[in-house]
């Protein structure tokens, strides 16, 4: 009021004063026209991405955090912060735990669904479940996967883009999985699918984006086994050659950066983190404004006695009994004896029902990630620490000088949580070789491993591959084809009941 009495004050009379009252009242109606389009053209939603969960409930008394539990709790809390909310899945969401052989992959698809996810891209592993059309017919969320095709089809097998209208804004989501997946699987598998580059894929994909006129675009890439799209390199290359990207997600990114005007968000994702991309929007000059990202760690979830509001009950149940008979039988036949290498009784029993199950002379396995275990008797939860994630081993035919060239890899990493064990082969480190060790060989079934011969060595598919550039020798052998690379799924559950029943019955439960 002060204001207006300031702009009328002292007007002259006659027709000219009541032009300028006029003129000036006009001036006041668009000022306020213009701060009300101005508060109101800015839009505000935010992404939530998750990766690397496959298939991990929680803790609930095995492991000690993480896991859907927590993942889910960190959701909601952000859903109430920001409820305009896309939630997208980078990849390994089914497959590669103890959890998921138990569950099978249609529940942890309905577990998808509970918890409202908008898309999700498959990771190498969820391949597993993606090949089988009957199980992914069971999966209502949609799937992206904009660079598989037909052999000899120009258009993807599966869906590659979704349209999503968010705060009033247009956001067109590509999804693209690894282009190396079929080096996981043996043929056969993925036969009639060809995983093209994901530079050739957008360059057939981005002139159809085009034209749907979206506000913001989108791209989510599975990082991959080898970890080949993680790194800046590739999103270098996208920069430039498609400026009509605004935002790439992976699950292996380290750091946010801007690169052109892409903006490259940063979530090393695993079962306890979660991505975060904040968005501001200009929908009248149609601009982003400000695109910033953050890794949320999920919130520590204690035990949970009831069932989830996010899993069926008769799931949920099934998977308390299995926990319990797994792990109260290995509590009974196992004791804790850690050693210097990571080694420990828990680990080698579990490797021997993978050999027996894989019909491998040699199981390489990595010790429990993060921790020992204790001396002497062990929990249910110490052993669900120690209890093999993969449930698709590599299988390498190896001369016992490649077997060697593998555990250099042991030796480079021994005292981490990144040192591999060997069961059915023994080495020692040498007292005079600053290079690492000099390893003697033998099995439980030859003294010493024969020169001339090939064995039959099972290694999780993730380490054959170098689990991101850490095995390189590994990597080398499997590429090798004299040592005749295959893969054998193995349900470790089913291996592990089987392993102790063949070997003289189930202990009696306490």
């Amino acid at each position: 009021m002060r204001f207006l009495r300031i702009l009328f004050k002292n007007q002259p009379d006659g027709i000219a004063g009541v032009f300028r009252w006029r003129g000036r009242v006009l001036f006041v109606l668009l000022m306020a026209c213009l701060t009300l389009s101005a508060s109101a053209r800015v839009a505000s939603f935010s992404i939530l991405y998750t990766g690397e969960l496959c298939g991990r409930l929680g803790p609930f008394g095995l492991r000690r955090g993480g896991g859907l539990a927590a993942v889910s709790e960190c959701i909601r809390r952000e859903r109430e912060r920001t409820p305009n909310t896309l939630l997208i899945d980078c990849g390994n969401f089914a497959f590669g735990s103890y959890d998921a052989s138990v569950l099978r992959s249609e529940v942890l698809y309905g577990v998808m669904e509970s918890l409202r996810y908008d898309a999700w891209i498959p990771g190498w592993r969820d391949w597993q479940g993606v090949a089988d059309r009957k199980r992914l017919s069971s999966c209502n969320v949609p799937m992206l996967a904009a660079n598989v095709f037909g052999c000899g089809v120009e258009t993807p097998l599966f869906c590659g883009q979704r349209v999503f209208q968010v705060d009033g804004v247009r956001v067109t989501l590509i999804g693209m999985t690894s282009p190396n997946t079929p080096l996981c699987y043996p043929s056969g598998v993925l036969d009639g699918m060809v995983f093209d580059d994901v530079i050739e894929a957008l360059g057939r994909m981005v002139p159809e984006v085009r034209e749907g006129e979206p506000d913001i675009v989108v791209l989510v890439l599975d990082a991959g086994i080898f970890g080949e799209q993680a790194g800046p390199g590739l999103a270098v290359q996208i920069a430039r050659h498609f400026p009509e990207i605004d935002i790439l997600l992976t699950r292996g990114a380290k750091d946010a950066r801007r690169i052109g005007a892409l903006y490259y968000a940063a979530a090393s994702l695993d079962d306890q983190t979660v991505g975060r991309v904040g968005i501001q929007y200009d929908t009248v000059l149609r601009e982003l404004l400000r695109v910033e990202s953050e890794a949320l760690a999920a919130p520590s979830v204690g035990k949970i006695y009831s069932t989830p509001t996010w899993i069926p009950e008769a799931s949920w149940k099934a998977w308390r009994s299995a926990c319990e008979e797994t792990f109260g039988i290995l509590t009974q036949a196992v004791t804790g004896t850690e050693g210097e290498s990571g080694e420990s009784e828990a680990g080698r029993f579990m490797a021997r029902a993978v050999a027996a199950a894989s019909e491998a002379d040699a199981v390489s396995y990595r010790p429990p990630i993060g921790r020992s275990l204790p001396a002497g008797p062990v929990a249910m939860r110490d052993l669900a620490e120690a209890y093999p994630d993969e449930t698709v081993w590599g299988l390498l035919m190896l001369t016992p000088e490649e077997i060697r060239q593998a555990m250099e890899d042991t030796l480079r990493y021994r005292g981490s949580d990144k040192v591999l064990i060997c069961y059915g082969v023994e080495f020692e480190k040498g007292e005079q070789d600053d290079s690492g060790g000099v390893l003697r060989l033998s099995s439980e079934t030859d003294r010493f491993l024969h020169p001339r011969k090939r064995y039959r060595v099972a290694v999780p598919l993730d380490v054959m591959a170098s689990s991101g550039g850490v095995y390189t020798n590994m990597r080398a052998l499997a590429e090798n084809p004299l040592t005749q690379r295959s893969t054998s799924t193995v349900d470790i559950y089913a291996a592990l009941m089987k392993y102790i029943r063949d070997a003289g019955g189930e202990p009696d439960h306490e």
